[in-house]
């Protein structure tokens, strides 16, 4: 099952990651171009020059073909309309292709709506460099840099979208809302750990909610940071918010992970919806703030070092839901708690021997 949003998730067994669907887009054009024009095995000059042609030949190919079997062909297996956005905005994605993948399953969210609504057009350049040129409208400056996910994402497809959201959602579609926020709320994101159950269980129903029916799903992660990075950075530059780039930053990626460690319903939730990728998407941050808890850097008086049984059972339940400890994930925490190493280190090892049954 495909995921209406923006940008590319590191692809599980079921999805082709983006480099993959490219390659095989660009394969397909250029095997069907080499049969129509009896070039035989393709050479570099040649490939070069149906790479400059792509964007005519794609078009003229697609329209050779019944109307949605090119969205088939490219979501199956299930490709997400992310990957079809960013890889071929603005020439070959119209209506037709949008409308077959979400007949086709596509996850249609209303926190992407939100988010396209958000980042779709393009800024008004000369209207820029007449500000900067009369001293004001840097920071605008500086933000027009970064162009929106959606800025070229052609009209016909975008006010599409924004019927056929309207018509899932009625007036409950809030354009001008948040869900990613709502969602930090509703699991008590703004308390401590110790607290923030107490938040998530008196709002479950709502947050169930928010999930099966509004179909809250994250956008994917750029790049996750890893904790360890982040804890020897001295000076941490603030990080844009809402990101423009169709990605969630390390903000979003916490606000997704410490729910799941409160309640495993919550992925379970998303996979019944199809996000079959969650446990890939914040795997190294479950894992890595799931010790976190247990050896809380600044521990109360009252702590006590957690033994090996208790470690080896918070691990073993997040690995049932289907997040991994790999040999990267032990490399963070072992670097997350570096200058912690001869209190808790011996302990760690033992734990992760155990449940690597190594």
């Amino acid at each position: 099952m495909g995921r209406v949003g923006p940008g590319f998730h590191k692809p599980d067994k079921i999805f082709l990651s983006p480099a993959r669907v490219k390659t095989r887009l660009e394969n397909s054009v250029h095997g069907s171009v080499r049969a129509m024009t009896g070039f035989g095995p393709a050479r570099p000059d040649i490939l070069a020059g149906l790479a400059r042609a792509r964007p005519i030949i794609i078009t003229g190919l697609k329209m050779l073909v019944r109307p949605g079997a090119f969205a088939d062909r490219l979501i199956s297996p299930p490709v997400k309309i992310s990957l079809i956005i960013k890889i071929m905005v603005p020439h070959v994605l119209d209506v037709t292709v949008v409308q077959a993948i979400i007949a086709q399953g596509g996850i249609f969210s209303r926190y992407f709506v939100q988010r396209l609504h958000m980042n779709f057009g393009a800024y008004d350049n000369k209207l820029i460099e007449l500000k900067i040129a009369h001293g004001i409208g840097l920071s605008l400056f500086q933000k027009s840099q970064n162009i929106p996910w959606a800025s070229d994402l052609p009209i016909s497809v975008y006010i599409f979208l924004l019927k056929t959201a309207s018509e899932i959602y009625k007036s409950d579609l809030c354009l001008k809302g948040n869900d990613m926020e709502l969602f930090h709320l509703y699991t008590g994101g703004p308390q401590t750990i110790h607290y923030a159950p107490l938040v998530l269980a008196k709002n479950f129903d709502q947050i169930k909610d928010l999930i099966l029916r509004f179909k809250f799903i994250p956008l994917p992660p750029k790049s996750l940071d890893n904790l360890s990075e982040n804890n020897r950075q001295e000076n941490i530059v603030p990080e844009e918010y809402p990101p423009n780039d169709g990605h969630e930053k390390l903000r979003q990626l916490i606000t997704i992970a410490r729910p799941i460690l409160i309640c495993k319903d919550v992925v379970n939730w998303w996979k019944g919806i199809g996000y079959s990728e969650i446990c890939n998407d914040v795997n190294d941050l479950v894992m890595q703030v799931a010790l976190l808890i247990m050896f809380h850097p600044q521990p109360s008086s009252r702590w006590s070092i957690p033994d090996i049984k208790t470690i080896n059972a918070r691990l073993s339940e997040l690995i049932e839901v289907g997040f991994q400890l790999t040999y990267c994930v032990i490399l963070d925490i072992l670097l997350v708690f570096e200058k912690r190493s001869e209190q808790i280190g011996k302990i760690l090892l033992e734990s992760f021997a155990d449940v690597k049954h190594e």
